[in-house]
C-alpha cells in the first residue's frame, strides 16, 4: 500500500478557493464536451459548460472574461471505460490539444470534463494529461466554494464538498501510471464497499486508514449539520416574525436575472453578475405594490440542469424559502 489520497487535489483542501476568499485556483480551464444527440441539446450543453468554466474568475474582477475558454468536442461513448471514461484514442486526442496549448504558452490550470467521473477515472485522466481534472460535480462545488460569503453558505458548500470527497477516497498499490497500468487503484464508496473486488486490499493498515478517513469526514459532516440545524431554527423564527406579510420567491435558472429583478422591484442594491451562481444566499427585500400593499420578495439560489445531488441536499435549508412562499415567480431568459 503506497498511500491513500483523494482524487482531484483541490478537494484535499476541501475547496481550492484562494487564501483571500475570492475566486479559485482553477481560473483557466480547458473544456472537454462529449458529443450526443440531438445537436440542439449538445449546443445548449456546450454553452452551459463554457459558462460554467468561465464562472471561476473572482467576482471582484473588473475585467470580466468576454471570450469563452478553449474547448474540444469528443465522441460520446456508448460503453463507458471503467478506468478512464474515454477510450485511448480520445485521451490521446485531448492530450494533443493540451500539448498545442502548452506550445502556444497559453496557461491552463485544469481540464473540465462536462460529465460525472468516478474517482478512479478522474485520477487516471489526471495521470494521462498531467494536470488536474474537474468533472461536472467538482466544478460546480468549486464555483460554489468561491462564491460563498455568509457563514451558512460556506457551511452548506463544505457539506457538499465532504460528500464529494468521501466518494474520492482512493487506495493505490505500487507505482502509479496512466490508465492504472503497473499499479492498482480502487475507490471506496460511501457505503464502504471496495470497488476492487478484494485482491488483498480490504484488510490491514490500509483499511484502518480508510476507515479513519471516513470517520473524520462523518465527524465533520455531523458538526456542520448541527450548525445548519441551528440556522434552520433561526430562519423559522424569522419567518414567524414575518407572518401576515405575503412572501414572493423569485426562482429560475442561474444568471436569469433574479437578483436584478428583486433589486429593481425593491429599489435596493443587490449584487448581480454575468456569471453563473453569483447568488448563494437567500435575500429578502420589502416591496410596496402599486395598490399600497406590502410584500416580501426573496432572491434565491439559481438552478442548473443536472444539479449535483450533493448540492441539492446541502442547500435544502436555503430552498425552504421557496417552499414557504405564497407565490413563486419564475424568472426566465428570453
Amino acid at each position: 500500500m503506497k498511500w491513500l489520497g483523494v482524487a482531484w487535489s483541490g478537494l484535499r483542501r476541501h475547496f481550492s478557493s484562494r487564501a483571500d476568499g475570492v475566486g479559485s485556483i482553477y481560473d483557466k480551464l480547458f473544456v472537454v464536451q462529449p458529443r450526443f444527440h440531438p445537436p440542439l441539446l449538445l449546443k445548449a450543453k456546450l454553452l452551459e459548460a463554457l459558462r460554467l468554466a468561465n464562472s471561476l474568475a473572482p467576482l471582484t474582477a473588473t475585467d470580466l472574461k468576454s471570450d469563452f475558454p478553449s474547448y474540444v468536442l469528443v465522441q460520446g461513448r456508448r460503453k463507458i471505460n471503467a478506468g478512464t471514461y474515454f477510450g485511448a484514442g480520445t485521451i490521446d486526442n485531448i492530450r494533443t490539444h493540451l500539448n498545442v496549448i502548452d506550445v502556444e504558452d497559453r496557461e491552463i490550470d485544469a481540464v473540465f470534463v462536462n460529465t460525472s467521473l468516478s474517482g478512479v477515472q478522474q485520477r487516471n485522466l489526471e495521470d494521462a494529461w498531467e494536470r488536474p481534472v474537474l468533472d461536472r460535480v467538482g466544478l460546480i462545488i468549486e464555483i460554489f466554494g468561491s462564491r460563498a460569503r455568509s457563514k451558512e453558505a460556506k457551511l452548506q458548500v463544505e457539506l457538499a464538498a465532504l460528500d464529494f470527497k468521501r466518494t474520492r477516497l482512493i487506495r493505490e498499490k505500487g507505482e502509479r501510471k496512466a490508465f492504472g497500468a503497473g499499479g492498482e487503484q480502487e475507490v471506496v464508496s460511501a457505503r464502504g464497499a471496495s470497488g476492487g473486488g478484494g485482491r488483498g486490499f480490504t484488510s490491514g493498515s490500509g483499511e484502518s486508514e480508510l476507515q479513519l478517513q471516513r470517520r473524520r469526514i462523518s465527524d465533520q459532516k455531523h458538526k456542520i449539520q448541527v450548525a445548519l440545524a441551528k440556522a434552520k431554527q433561526t430562519r423559522s423564527l424569522h419567518r414567524r416574525n414575518r407572518e401576515g406579510i405575503p412572501l414572493v420567491a423569485v426562482v429560475g435558472y442561474t444568471n436569469a436575472g433574479k437578483s436584478t429583478l428583486v433589486g429593481a422591484l425593491s429599489k435596493s442594491s443587490l449584487y448581480s453578475d454575468d456569471r453563473l451562481f453569483a447568488t448563494l444566499d437567500t435575500q429578502v427585500r420589502s416591496v410596496i405594490l402599486p395598490s399600497g400593499r406590502r410584500v416580501l420578495v426573496s432572491d434565491t439560489v439559481g438552478f442548473i440542469s443536472d444539479l449535483p445531488t450533493q448540492l441539492v441536499e446541502a442547500f435544502h435549508a436555503t430552498l425552504e424559502e421557496v417552499v414557504a412562499a405564497d407565490i413563486v415567480l419564475v424568472s426566465t431568459l428570453l
